[in-house]
C-alpha cells in the first residue's frame, strides 16, 4: 500500500495546528486606552473595565511612568560611592552618596531604586560627624523609606538603634487616599504604588505625590504631610461633550487617537477606528457581575515567559498530533486486513 498521501497530510495539519497557537501566543495589537467621561459611574467604568479587553488610562500612565529614561542612573552612582568606602575614601563616598539622595523626590522611583536611596541616607548618617545632622538623616531615611526592608548588620549598632529609636517614636497619620483624591485611582507615594480605595499610614516628613486618573489630568507635587492633609486634588478633566459628540482636550498630546475608547453613561463608548457611535444593548450592569478594584501592579521586568508559553504550546500540539495519528491509525488498520505491505513511519 502506498501511504506517501496520508504522510504528506499528516504534515499539512501537523503545520496548521503550529501555525495557530503560534498565532494566538502572539497579540498583534496593544489593548486599546479606556478612558472614563466626566459623567460616567465609577462602578460602571469598573465593571466595563473588568469585562472588556482594555486598559485603563490610568495602569497605562503607571506603565509608562516606570519605563521612562531616570534623569540619573543610581545604579552606577551607587557603584562609585561603595568603591570610595570601602577603599577609605570617607569624604569621596559621601560626596557620590550625597548626590544620590539629591534626587530622592527627582522622580517616582522603583523599588529598587528607592532601596539605594534609602540604603545611601543610612550611609550618610554613618559618616556624619555632627549628631544632630545625622538624626535628621535617620529621620529622612524613615519617612523615605516606608517600610523598605534594610540590612541593618550592614552599619553600626549605635546608629542601628539611633534610627530604631526614631522609628518606635514616629508620629503616623493614616490619610484616605479616596478623600485626598476622589478622582485619581492610582496614587504614587515616593514611588510607592497605592490605590485610591487605601488607607496610606505616614509619618511626617516631605513626600513626593503623584496621582494618576482614567478621567483627569495627572497630578504631581513635592510637599510637606502637614499640607498634603489639607489638600483634595482635582485637575481638568481628559474629555467633553457626550457619546455622539466627545471632546479629547490634551488626549491628542499623549495618545494616539486610534488608542482611545472613551466610556460615557449607559455603556456607550466611543472611538475613532469604528463608526463614531459605539453603544452596548444594556444599561444595567449584568447581575453576575462582581465588581473588583483595578489590579495596580509594577510593570513585569522581561524574563523568560515565553519559555512558558511554548511548554504549553508544545503540549498542545503533541496532543493535536497524537490524536491525529491514533484516528489515522485505526484507518490504516483497517486497510492492513486487505494490505499486507509495511507501513512507512514519519521521523519527526
Amino acid at each position: 500500500m502506498n501511504t506517501t498521501p496520508i504522510n504528506i497530510r499528516k504534515k499539512k495539519i501537523l503545520l496548521a495546528i503550529c501555525l495557530l497557537f503560534t498565532q494566538t501566543a502572539y497579540p498583534t495589537t496593544p489593548p486599546p486606552i479606556l478612558i472614563r467621561s466626566p459623567k460616567t459611574d465609577a462602578i460602571e467604568f469598573s465593571a466595563y473595565a473588568k469585562t472588556e479587553p482594555v486598559k485603563t488610562y490610568a495602569q497605562h500612565q503607571l506603565d509608562i511612568k516606570r519605563s521612562t529614561p531616570r534623569p540619573v542612573n543610581l545604579q552606577s552612582l551607587l557603584k562609585q560611592a561603595q568603591m570610595d568606602f570601602l577603599s577609605h575614601e570617607p569624604n569621596e563616598s559621601k560626596k557620590t552618596f550625597r548626590l544620590i539622595t539629591e534626587h530622592t523626590h527627582a522622580f517616582d522611583w522603583n523599588t529598587e531604586e528607592r532601596k539605594i536611596i534609602f540604603y545611601s541616607l543610612f550611609r550618610l548618617a554613618q559618616l556624619e560627624k555632627n549628631i544632630q545632622k545625622q538624626k535628621l538623616l535617620l529621620q529622612e531615611a524613615f519617612v523615605f523609606g516606608m517600610n523598605l526592608k534594610l540590612d541593618l548588620q550592614l552599619f553600626p549598632p549605635p546608629l542601628v538603634e539611633s534610627y530604631l529609636k526614631i522609628k518606635k517614636n514616629a508620629v503616623s497619620v493614616s490619610l484616605k487616599l479616596k478623600k485626598l483624591f476622589p478622582l485619581h485611582e492610582v496614587i504614587l507615594i515616593n514611588g510607592k504604588v497605592y490605590s485610591n480605595k487605601e488607607i496610606a499610614s505616614l509619618p511626617y516628613g516631605v513626600y513626593r505625590i503623584t496621582a494618576f486618573s482614567s478621567s483627569n489630568e495627572s497630578w504631581t507635587q513635592t510637599l510637606s504631610l502637614s499640607r498634603l492633609i489639607s489638600k483634595k486634588i482635582h485637575t481638568p478633566s481628559l474629555t467633553d461633550g457626550s457619546c455622539h459628540q466627545p471632546a479629547l482636550n490634551n488626549l491628542h498630546q499623549v495618545l494616539q487617537k486610534n488608542q482611545i475608547h472613551i466610556l460615557f453613561p449607559n455603556f456607550c463608548v466611543w472611538n475613532s477606528l469604528q463608526s463614531p457611535l459605539v453603544t452596548k444593548q444594556t444599561n444595567t450592569l449584568p447581575a453576575d457581575i462582581k465588581i473588583l478594584e483595578e489590579e495596580l501592579t509594577e510593570p513585569k521586568k522581561n524574563n523568560d515567559w515565553w519559555e512558558e508559553e511554548w511548554v504549553w504550546l508544545s503540549a498542545a500540539v503533541v496532543l493535536g498530533v497524537t490524536t491525529f495519528f491514533i484516528l489515522s491509525e485505526r484507518e490504516n488498520n483497517k486497510e492492513e486486513k486487505k494490505e499486507t505491505k509495511p507501513i512507512v513511519k514519519i521521523g519527526f
